[in-house]
């Protein structure tokens, strides 16, 4: 292949590539930049990013990584060996395609070069989210949920919400994502588009069991290298239960979702059939304790006989520690 093609096409991205600091380089449609800088992520214009101009650049990265092309996802490294995820139609909405770049920080680094970047700072951190965890557990008891919710979401709780058809689970999650903070980086996985973002840097990916290619399993495989502050999977149904869970024990908590069931019970019993239907041997119990342990917060959603939608339930895992 020509590299002198793929250089030519990373021209756009070069002042990103080679600034100090810069840690992630996202692409959400054409048009533009999300650039990370030590945590912070600054949009940025860059006109030259046309839909056509990133197809041709997913397609030299394809053929520089030795993979096919046309594909809807596309993943490898670039020349200065930064990792970088493609995806595209049908694997998200049309007229978009989505990118994110890592760029590669490896430093020589002591302790003391650790502690004079705060590293350790997050240690105290840890303290004021006691205090906030003691907060949540005040506001259940209070049986003030709005605030509970609210407070919950903010300090990234992984919630559930359950309920049976029409109880409207996927508005209420749709209202709870206008308490996640803007600054986020959200990325929203689907089988249809019905999860509303109002964030500017979020991301909408869709998944068709029908297609290997665009499975569940997959479109989790490349969320997860899309550089996520939070994932919302719209509604938990089968065998995506076990990335979903994964991804919100491993560095992606305040992730939120939905199921039906009738009562927090209920939900978990779905989760652990999910479990055991896509192969898990552990028991029952190993299976409850490993879902609670990640799931804080269950809210069900009912009907009343006027079919107005309420909050019927909430269990807080955390409310007795």
């Amino acid at each position: 292949m020509s590299i002198v093609a793929l250089e030519r096409h990373l021209l756009p991205l070069k002042p990103f590539l080679e600034k100090d600091g810069v840690t992630e380089i996202c692409i959400n449609q054409p048009g533009g930049v999300f650039v990370e800088s030590a945590g912070v992520f600054q949009f940025e214009e860059v006109p030259e990013l046309s839909y056509p101009f990133l197809e041709s650049l997913a397609a030299l990265v394809a053929e520089f990584n030795h993979k096919p092309f046309p594909a809807v996802m596309v993943s490898g490294s670039l020349l200065n060996k930064e990792r970088a995820q493609f995806v595209l139609p049908p694997a998200c909405e049309k007229g978009k395609i989505i990118c994110s770049i890592r760029r590669q920080q490896t430093k020589n680094l002591n302790l003391a070069d650790y502690e004079a970047r705060g590293s350790f700072l997050s240690l105290q951190k840890r303290e004021e989210d006691k205090g906030k965890d003691e907060t949540l557990k005040e506001l259940y008891r209070k049986r003030d949920y709005r605030s509970f919710i609210e407070l919950a979401i903010k300090t990234k709780k992984n919630i559930l919400i359950c309920g049976g058809t029409g109880t409207g689970k996927t508005t209420f999650l749709n209202a709870c994502l206008k308490a996640v903070p803007n600054n986020e980086r959200l990325i929203t996985v689907e089988d249809t588009r019905e999860v509303v973002t109002e964030q500017s840097n979020s991301v909408n990916l869709l998944f068709n069991e029908e297609h290997e290619a665009t499975s569940s399993l997959n479109i989790f495989k490349a969320c997860l290298r899309l550089r996520p502050d939070r994932i919302f999977l719209s509604e938990l149904r089968g065998r995506e239960v076990w990335p979903y869970l994964r991804a919100a024990n491993s560095g992606h908590p305040g992730s939120l979702s939905t199921v039906h069931a009738d009562s927090p019970e209920g939900a978990f019993m779905q989760l652990m059939f999910m479990m055991q239907q896509a192969g898990s041997t552990s028991t029952e119990e190993q299976l409850r304790r490993y879902i609670q342990s990640i799931i804080h917060i269950v809210v069900q959603l009912a009907r009343d006989k006027e079919c107005f939608v309420r909050v019927a339930d909430v269990w807080f895992g955390d409310k007795n520690t």
